[in-house]
């Protein structure tokens, strides 16, 4: 007659957790990452583009200040940012 030790009953519970876990990720496939409502993924997406036209008019205005002379004025273009913006970002129009 074989007998449970307890160090077989903590490994059958590990597994099981194991697999629940696996299973439950694969049935939900990251439902908790996407949006439920296309009003939600819009202003998500309006947050992202914001943020990241930001990002690409800093990245450019510290790129013109590194390259200006001392005592120069750092030049930074519309046309500067919207092409960073388009090649960092993957927006084709900005």
């Amino acid at each position: 007659m074989m007998q449970w030790t307890h160090d077989a009953v903590g490994g059958v519970l590990v597994l099981l957790l194991g697999a629940g876990l696996i299973t439950v990720g694969v049935l939900w496939k990251g439902r908790a990452v996407r949006p439920f409502a296309a009003s939600r993924a819009r202003s998500v997406a309006q947050r992202e583009y914001a943020r990241d036209l930001l990002r690409a008019a800093d990245h450019v205005i510290a790129l013109a200040r590194r390259s200006a002379g001392e005592g120069e004025p750092a030049i930074v273009t519309v046309e500067a940012v919207v092409r960073t913006t388009q090649e960092r970002y993957g927006y084709t129009g900005v």
